[in-house]
């Protein structure tokens, strides 16, 4: 008897401990609602910069124009080497520093997102003790915004329960609890937010292609076809050609354009010799130029490419930037760009 009288004991004390710890540890938390919290909505005010900072990572997206008159976000970047274990070697090593065109659909995705900020959950203002808690007194990481009208700054916290959910507070402690995917964005926005394209078009929308190098020029046009996929295989020759008998396949050309993907894009004050330019003209009447050049001599040696789209030269391919290099050598004279 007396053992069974201390087994029923010991279960009431761990329910009523259970009951505290889920009492206590939804403290301020309201259900969860069908309609989202706003947490700000910035209007008309147009963002002009994101800025993310946490132990391992601070970046900033500032809102630009380019050439075209499109809005776009760069990005630079400073992450902590994550190899370097030790905290205090951490502290002294050289963070890895990058300067990237923000790829279009992750600037839209935060532009959008943090134009009008909302929340699954309002938890309203938390004790010291739940900031503590929640990561969030220190936090995580920190987001400030800038918008052309207002300025806010956001505490990122630790996980809540349920599907990629965030604690989050404003500066003024009041707290909510939202999706992680644009703070996710954030947290690895130098690789992916990392914009790889050169330009943006489908094959089949390229009607027109020009070469030049070293004064000559070499050109092809094709009929538009709505109905295939990398458009008609049925080029002819230009009227801007200055040479007609050339080996260049102009369709494996067009693939291989296709085929440049940013490696790494290069600080704004370098610059290398262009020795290729490829005009790309689409049935629109639009037109991409990519200049390839080539930086060293030997195995060593990078190859470059820049566009309107990148504004900067960025390093691509070695094998593509070699491939490229041969089946162009009957119209630049045996030199590789």
């Amino acid at each position: 008897m007396m053992g069974r009288g201390m087994e029923l004991h010991l279960l009431l004390l761990s329910l009523s401990l259970v009951g505290a710890w889920i009492s206590w540890s939804s403290e301020g938390e309201a259900p969860e609602t069908e309609d989202p919290v706003l947490i700000w909505d910035l209007g008309d005010s147009a963002i002009q910069s994101i800025h993310f900072k946490s132990e391992k990572l601070k970046v900033k997206m500032s809102a630009r124009k380019d050439k075209g008159g499109i809005d776009f976000l760069w990005a630079h970047s400073e992450r902590v080497a994550s190899a370097v274990q030790n905290d205090d070697a951490q502290k002294g090593a050289t963070p890895i520093k990058k300067s990237f065109r923000v790829s279009r659909t992750g600037a839209q995705k935060a532009l959008d997102g943090f134009k009008k900020l909302s929340a699954q959950r309002d938890l309203g203002v938390l004790s010291a003790e739940k900031l503590k808690s929640f990561k969030l007194d220190p936090p995580h990481a920190e987001i400030n915004l800038e918008s052309a009208n207002e300025s806010f700054s956001l505490s990122v916290g630790m996980q809540a329960h349920g599907a990629n959910l965030r604690y989050v507070c404003l500066k003024e402690r009041s707290c909510f609890v939202m999706k992680g995917g644009l703070i996710d964005d954030l947290k690895w926005a130098d690789s992916r937010l990392y914009e790889r394209n050169l330009f943006h078009a489908t094959k089949k929308e390229i009607t027109e292609i020009n070469l030049e190098c070293r004064n000559k020029k070499l050109g092809w046009k094709r009929p538009y076809d709505e109905k295939a996929a990398d458009g008609v295989d049925n080029w002819k020759n230009s009227e801007k050609s200055t040479e007609v008998d050339s080996s260049i396949n102009p369709q494996k050309w067009l693939n291989q354009i296709f085929r440049i993907r940013v490696v790494h894009y290069q600080d704004p004050e370098t610059s290398f010799e262009s020795y290729l330019r490829t005009e790309l003209k689409t049935q629109d009447g639009k037109t991409r130029t990519i200049d390839l050049a080539r930086d060293g001599e030997g195995e060593g040696s990078r190859y470059m490419a820049r566009s309107e789209h990148s504004e900067v030269w960025v390093e691509m391919s070695n094998f593509l930037g070699k491939e490229m290099g041969e089946d162009i050598e009957s119209l630049c004279g045996g030199r590789e760009p």
